[in-house]
């Protein structure tokens, strides 16, 4: 809670901060000052000036029980046209926010349960099927209203350059009708889905390709497309851990592009032989999950000296590889399959290549082969 003596005391603290800032930044300034507790109970007043990533367009005074960083959270997805969803349909509603190749969900009303249409005859049936209607219409009433409150900003104009409208049954056409009439101007188009929930927003998304052909998540999916393509004729190509960051590291720039799963758990792992006095000459480097990692120390008698997530390795180092790296997101369907089938990690190779040990096995094979009649 606040009152006007916590509120006086934060203004003097921002005039105190305010007082050390020789210049105004150029995109502005965003201030923020109250007591915040943490979770022993322990209470701090904390004074924060902060300068935004973009110019603010406007001014904002707030005293509340939290910070509104809204406007500050808006600039890190404002390079991304947002799309809103409302996946409809008489069990539950949901609605969505894709921007860029991220997704969000804003809302989920489950277990609505409307009534079915009464099959039986007689004095009752009217009865039942105006009792229906009523609750259908209050229902897509609220519906209406809860996407006033998530897809209409502070500046009452929607947040959303497109809103589309899915479901299975004739409730998402009902709800076009009861929209408010800034959202209706942004609606681009109303999908039939088998689905609801997550799966019938992957299903409507996967529909949209033509209205969201500009957007990173369908230039993701052409790009995994691409590869599966490429997959699929045996083209060049490699995937799974071991084998993708072997070739980047000992091909000499085979890999073209990388390809990594952002929900990748996987890590680079440095070991030495036990008992080794000196380990610079006798490292031994392996890349894969905690568990192969744990597997491969006991299994080989190795030491294990240092562990690191292998994404920030990647993003850090894969250029001096000559490999460009697409981070892919960890909720659509191809993104899944990616994951899955082929490990997170995979790439595109300039040619063909092939370990060194590969090819000594190779050779050994043809020297060993034995032709019986």
């Amino acid at each position: 809670m606040f009152n006007r003596l916590s509120v006086q005391e934060a203004i003097r603290s921002l005039q105190a901060r305010l007082a050390l800032i020789k210049s105004l930044p150029e995109n502005g300034l965003a201030l923020f000052s109250g007591v915040c507790e943490d979770a022993q109970g322990k209470q701090d007043h904390v004074t924060y000036a902060i300068e935004p990533l973009k110019p603010l367009r406007r001014g904002f005074y707030r005293c509340d029980n939290r910070f509104h960083t809204e406007l500050l959270r808006e600039q890190f997805t404002d390079d991304h046209a947002r799309f809103g969803f409302i996946i409809m349909d008489g069990s539950d509603t949901s609605f969505y926010v894709l921007a860029g190749k991220n997704r969000e969900t804003l809302f989920e009303w489950s277990k609505v349960n409307l009534p079915k249409k009464h099959g039986r005859g007689g004095q009752s049936q009217n009865r039942f099927a105006r009792i229906r209607e009523e609750k259908r219409e209050i229902y897509v009433n609220r519906v209406a209203e809860i996407a006033i409150e998530h897809f209409i900003g502070e500046n009452s104009l929607p947040n959303v350059v497109g809103l589309i409208l899915a479901g299975c049954a004739d409730l998402k056409s009902e709800l076009f009708t009861q929209l408010d009439q800034r959202l209706k101007s942004v609606v681009l188009t109303i999908v039939d889905v088998q689905y609801n929930g997550m799966p019938g927003f992957n299903e409507c998304v996967e529909k949209c390709s033509g209205v969201l052909k500009d957007t990173e998540y369908m230039q993701e999916r052409a790009l995994l497309a691409k590869f599966f393509e490429l997959v699929k004729t045996d083209q060049p190509v490699v995937y799974g851990i071991a084998e993708t960051m072997n070739a980047l590291v000992e091909s000499g720039g085979a890999v073209e592009r990388l390809l990594v799963s952002e929900n990748l758990n996987a890590v680079r792992a440095v070991f030495a032989p036990r008992g080794s006095s000196s380990t610079s000459d006798a490292e031994i480097i392996f890349y894969g999950t905690e568990t192969e990692v744990n597997t491969k120390a006991n299994k080989d008698g190795l030491k294990l000296l240092s562990s690191s997530p292998l994404i920030p390795w990647i993003l850090e180092n894969a250029k001096s590889f000559g490999a460009e790296v697409e981070l892919l997101s960890d909720w659509s369907v191809m993104a899944a399959q990616f994951s899955e089938g082929f490990g997170g990690l995979g790439g595109t190779l300039r040619y063909r290549w092939v370990p060194e040990d590969t090819q000594e096995l190779d050779e050994d094979d043809e020297e060993k082969e034995v032709y019986e009649w």
